[in-house]
């Protein structure tokens, strides 16, 4: 079940008369349970269910992918009854669209963001979210800077050893930073891919003015 769909439960009563098919009753009283952070009760119509019946309509709420159980309590005839009904609820947000589009608009819900929770399903969150990207891009070419900078700079260090140790793990967070991008770009959103290369073509420019100061410099 996805998030904003409604289910509606109904329980029914029967009893079993003696050498007679069973029979619809009246519940004597009954009540539907169930976790007001995964469901929302919404009002049904009453002139669609008869007096031997208990109806609940519940809309999903939560955005991530949970088990959860749906539990009726109640008695006919003086004898007690419950049952469980267990239900998946799945987050509406996707990780990756069928092609290039722009993931908040009436054919798209919303996508996922790197992370469970992230979810991007207004616009004021995808705009928030198209900055951040931005600033991705640009901060991946400072760790490329930061990188060239180590390597230049070999009289610093203590030692080789040093020097190639910070060099190593620099690499290591570039990588795992670039491969947080390429999964921003497999997201298939338009803005997303226009935002993080934006970003990073503005990086690459202004890293590069540097490096070219630089040299002019020495």
């Amino acid at each position: 079940m996805k998030v904003g769909q409604t289910v509606t439960f109904v329980s029914q009563g029967y009893v079993s008369p003696r050498g007679k098919p069973n029979q619809p009753s009246k519940p004597d009283a009954g009540e539907w349970l169930f976790d007001d952070h995964v469901f929302q009760l919404l009002p049904y119509e009453k002139n669609l269910f008869d007096k031997t019946q208990l109806p609940v309509m519940l809309k999903a709420l939560t955005n991530v992918a949970t088990q959860t159980r749906v539990r009726f309590i109640g008695k006919i005839l003086g004898y007690n009854r419950k049952y469980d009904v267990s239900m998946m609820m799945m987050d509406k947000c996707m990780a990756m669209q069928n092609g290039f589009q722009f993931a908040v608009g009436r054919s798209q819900q919303c996508i996922l963001f790197l992370f469970p929770g992230l979810n991007i399903d207004t616009r004021i969150k995808y705009a928030l979210f198209i900055i951040i990207v931005f600033c991705m891009g640009i901060f991946n070419e400072i760790i490329i800077y930061s990188r060239h900078l180590l390597v230049q700079r070999p009289n610093v260090w203590s030692s080789v050893f040093v020097q190639q140790l910070c060099i190593s793990l620099s690499y290591g967070i570039h990588m795992l930073f670039a491969y947080c991008l390429m999964l921003l770009v497999m997201t298939y959103d338009i803005g997303i891919f226009i935002a993080l290369l934006s970003g990073l073509i503005l990086g690459h420019f202004i890293f590069g003015i540097i490096r070219i100061r630089n040299r002019t410099q020495i």
